[in-house]
Parts: C-alpha cells; sequence; structure tokens
C-alpha cells in the first residue's frame, strides 16, 4: 500500500513535495508527535527527520518571515554598549545549549 500526498493537508503535504519529507518519515512523525504531544516541527527536527535549515527556509518563504541564522551572529561584534546583555543572553540561550560558554564571551 503506498502513501499519498493527498492524506496529506497544509504543513505536511509542502514539505513531502518539496522533498524536504519522505511520505514514510511523515506518517511516522505525524502518530508520534501526537502521541508525544510535541508539535509536528519540532518533533521532525529533533528526531532528525528533517533537516532543520532546509525547514526553516521553508517555512521562511512560506510565511513571508526574514531568516535569521544565529551561526552567523558573532558575538564578538555586538556593540555591547548598545543592546541590553540580557536580550543578547537570551537570544544565544535558545540556539546554545551550554548558555555559560556564551555569556562569558559576551562579557
Amino acid at each position: 500500500m503506498s502513501i499519498t500526498t493527498s492524506k496529506y493537508g497544509g504543513l505536511a503535504h509542502q514539505l513531502i513535495s518539496e522533498g524536504i519529507v519522505s511520505e514514510a518519515n511523515m506518517k511516522i512523525a505525524q502518530t508520534e508527535s501526537q502521541q508525544q504531544q510535541v508539535g509536528l516541527v519540532p518533533y521532525l527536527v529533533d528526531n532528525k527527520l528533517a533537516d532543520a535549515y532546509h525547514l526553516a527556509q521553508m517555512l521562511s518563504q512560506a510565511f513571508g518571515d526574514p531568516l535569521f541564522d544565529l551561526d552567523a551572529l558573532h558575538v564578538d561584534v555586538i556593540p555591547k554598549d548598545l543592546v541590553d546583555e540580557k536580550i543578547i543572553v537570551n537570544l544565544m540561550r535558545c540556539h546554545y545549549s551550554n548558555e555559560d560558554s556564551v555569556y562569558r564571551r559576551i562579557k
């Protein structure tokens, strides 16, 4: 029995159509993300069923929002006297797992 993309709507259909997620992986992701009560996108990324960068690019284009790559942000060039340090730390906390090392680099 083959899976067809017509079973999927919205985001799932677009991810399959653009080749970001296979149909088989989407079936698994939808079932398991609902069982675990997590969003589809975090489930796909956390379980490495979709490339986070390609997913972010597609979502950025679909919603018309800019894509900001935190890996391109160089902490050393942030104007420290113009930006509240807490804002920078909170932004970096979302991206890096070890806040202390980022905080030390900022100070």
